[in-house]
This record gives C-alpha cells, sequence and structure tokens, in this order.
C-alpha cells in the first residue's frame, strides 16, 4: 500500500494536474503507512513468540522446570516491552 501511494504520489506530482487535496490526502497515506510500519511488526512479534513458545512447550522442549519458567519470564518481558513500543510507536 505504501508503495503505491507513493508511485500514485509521483505521478500525480510529475503531470502537474492534480487537486491540492488530492496531494494531500496522498501525502497523509503515506505518511500513515510509514508510521503504522514499526507498530505492525512489533505486534506480529508479540502475537508470533508465545505461538512459537506453545508449539515448543506442547512437543515438550523443555526438559527441566527452571528452563521452562526463564524461557516463559522472557517471553513475558519481550511481549511487555513489545506492548510499551507498540504505545510509543503510536505516539510518535
Amino acid at each position: 500500500m505504501l508503495r503505491h501511494n507513493k508511485q500514485k504520489y509521483e505521478i500525480k506530482l510529475k503531470e502537474g494536474y492534480h487537486k491540492l487535496s488530492e496531494r494531500y490526502q496522498l501525502s497523509e497515506n503515506i505518511r500513515t503507512a510509514k508510521q503504522l510500519i514499526p507498530c505492525i511488526l512489533m505486534h506480529f512479534v508479540c502475537i508470533i513468540l508465545p505461538g512459537i513458545n506453545s508449539c515448543l512447550i506442547y512437543i515438550h522442549f523443555y526438559k527441566e522446570t527452571f528452563t521452562f519458567d526463564f524461557v516463559n519470564q522472557c517471553i513475558f518481558t519481550i511481549i511487555s516491552v513489545g506492548s510499551f513500543l507498540i504505545e510509543l510507536f503510536m505516539i510518535m
């Protein structure tokens, strides 16, 4: 979507006959897409990590209780930091 809007914006800019409101809308779409990319990536990480961990638990990958607890705490910490970064990316 970002690439499509950039191409459309460049074509309209070169042709020189677009309306100001159309140019503003395209530039706003480009800016919004750029802002949402880090947020979407952090959502992806916060969803995938627990899923992978659940699969590892299901196949009994962790042999010791300490390893299981340690990995779970690391996952929870990463998700907490990721959730904070999602909020931070939305503010910026």
